[in-house]
C-alpha cells in the first residue's frame, strides 16, 4: 500500500503544509523523500517491538522467573542475549518486510534499493535496543525510561523542523544520523557509528547484568 502511494507523494506534499516540511528535509525529489520519512516512521514503529521485546527481561526477573532459570546451568549472559537477540532481529525482520513490500507495489526494478533503504535504518533502531539492554543491566527499574527517549525521537522529527529546532537538538536523535535513502546516498561512516554504540551499551548492559543481583 506504502509503495503504491509513493506514486502520489506530489499530491500528498501539496495538500499538507507541515508534511512538506517533514519530506523535503531528507532532500531529492518528493517521491525519494516521501519514502525515505516513510522507512524513518517505520523504524521508529520497529523500535517499539525492539523496546518491548526487551523489556520482557525485566519482566521475567520481576515476576521470578529469571531466578528460577538460572537456578540452572544456564548463563545469565546467554539468557538475556537470547532476549536481546530476538528483539534485534525481530526489527531487522519489520524493516525488510517493509522494504520488500514497499518495494513490489512500487517498481520491483527498485526492490534492492527499497530494502537497503528499509535496512539502513537497523542502526538507530539497535541504538535504543541497546538503551534497554544497558538500562537493564546498569538500573533494571529504569528500563521502561526507553520509551521516553523513543517518543522523544518521534517528537524530534516530527516537530523538530515545525519548530526549527537547532540542528544540535535535532542529533540527539540516532535517526537524525542514518542516511536519508533513498533520497540521499549510502553513507557507511554514520551507520558503522551507530551499530558500534548499540554494540557498546549492550555490552555494558550484559557485563552490568552478570554482575548484579536478581531481584
Amino acid at each position: 500500500m506504502i509503495g503504491s502511494i509513493g506514486t502520489d507523494a506530489g499530491d500528498l506534499v501539496d495538500s499538507s503544509q507541515s508534511l512538506s516540511d517533514v519530506l523535503t528535509r531528507s532532500g531529492g525529489d518528493i517521491t525519494d523523500a516521501f519514502f525515505a520519512s516513510v522507512f524513518l516512521l517505520m523504524a521508529l514503529i520497529a523500535t517499539g517491538f525492539t523496546i518491548s521485546s526487551g523489556l520482557r527481561l525485566r519482566g521475567e526477573e520481576s515476576q521470578g522467573h529469571a531466578e528460577m532459570l538460572l537456578a540452572t546451568p544456564l548463563a545469565r549472559v546467554r539468557w538475556a542475549a537470547g532476549h536481546l537477540l530476538v528483539a534485534m532481529v525481530g526489527s531487522a525482520v519489520v524493516l525488510f518486510a517493509m522494504g520488500l513490500g514497499a518495494g513490489l507495489a512500487f517498481d520491483p526494478s527498485e526492490l534492492p534499493t527499497m530494502i537497503g533503504a528499509a535496512l539502513a535504518q537497523l542502526p538507530a533502531v539497535w541504538v535504543l535496543g541497546g538503551l534497554v539492554a544497558a538500562l537493564f543491566g546498569l538500573a533494571p527499574r529504569a528500563q521502561s525510561l526507553a520509551w521516553a527517549a523513543l517518543t522523544a525521537c518521534v517528537l524530534l522529527w516530527f516537530l523538530g523542523p515545525l519548530l526549527d529546532l537547532p540542528q544540535w537538538v535535532m542529533d540527539l536523535s540516532p535517526y537524525e544520523h542514518v542516511p536519508a535513502i533513498p533520497a540521499v546516498g549510502f553513507d557507511a561512516g554514520p551507520v558503522l557509528a551507530l551499530t558500534a554504540i548499540a554494540a557498546a551499551l549492550t555490552a555494558a548492559g550484559l557485563v552490568a547484568f552478570r554482575r548484579r543481583d536478581v531481584t
